[in-house]
């Protein structure tokens, strides 16, 4: 028995617990797990400029023509592929953040006209991301409910094939399309068949239990007194 095992002090739980870490990465990977968020986010931001430009440059013609020969004159190859990852890389900084020859103008527009069009198509990107990632970060792995709208004139021939598939809809979520369809009838004295455009619009409500179903008509439906403003 060892002398940190015979000591009562010492609990026996955690000589298991620390018996069973894996050791700590060595060399520089070790310092990469351990180094702060921002050395981690610059250094993706670097790689993936890299990359990037390695991409660019492959796909430049230039530089693709250049490589026919590249153990005879190197330079070439590389002289033509900087040039054009800086003239990529520079197309989207004017494109996306700042324009020099915009800026000329003196004008708002032209100071601030490539930035704001870059926040403006990211804005959605970036609250998309954030909602899946606050969604995860809650625990839940599917959305906890949604809802789905559908115009039935467009989806349907004819108000009675929207009816249909309404109480095919409530049926199978255990209702008993019955009153719904007196519902229908009331409103529209001629029948489904008879009418046009009655039901316009369902809302389906997806929720953890059961389901929920709303049906929106147009209001031409309602009987009018003759001759009357409505």
């Amino acid at each position: 028995m060892s002398d940190a095992t015979s000591d009562p002090t010492v609990d026996p739980q955690q000589l298991l617990l620390e018996h069973d870490e894996a050791p700590a990465p060595r060399g520089w990977l070790g310092r990469f797990a351990n180094a702060d968020s921002l050395v981690v986010t610059l250094l993706a931001f670097l790689t993936a400029m890299l990359v990037g430009g390695v991409l660019i440059a492959s796909a430049d013609p230039q530089t693709q023509a250049a490589a026919h020969y590249f153990f005879q004159y190197p330079w070439d190859t590389f002289r033509y592929g900087f040039e054009a990852m800086w003239n990529g890389y520079k197309a989207m900084f004017e494109g996306a953040i700042f324009n020099p020859k915009l800026a000329q103008k003196g004008t708002l527009a032209g100071y601030l006209g490539p930035i704001s069009e870059t926040l403006t198509n990211a804005t959605p990107l970036i609250l998309g991301g954030l909602s899946v990632g606050l969604a995860f970060r809650a625990g839940l792995g599917r959305a906890a409910e949604s809802t789905t709208y559908l115009r039935m004139p467009s989806l349907a021939a004819s108000d009675e094939e929207a009816a249909d598939r309404v109480a095919d809809l409530l049926r199978h979520q255990g209702a008993d399309p019955g009153p719904w369809r007196a519902v229908i009838a009331a409103m529209a004295p001629a029948g489904p068949a008879g009418a046009q455009r009655v039901l316009e619009l369902v809302s389906h409500r997806a929720a953890r239990h059961r389901d929920d179903l709303t049906t929106y008509f147009r209001f031409p439906v309602y009987d009018q007194p003759g001759g009357g403003s409505p």
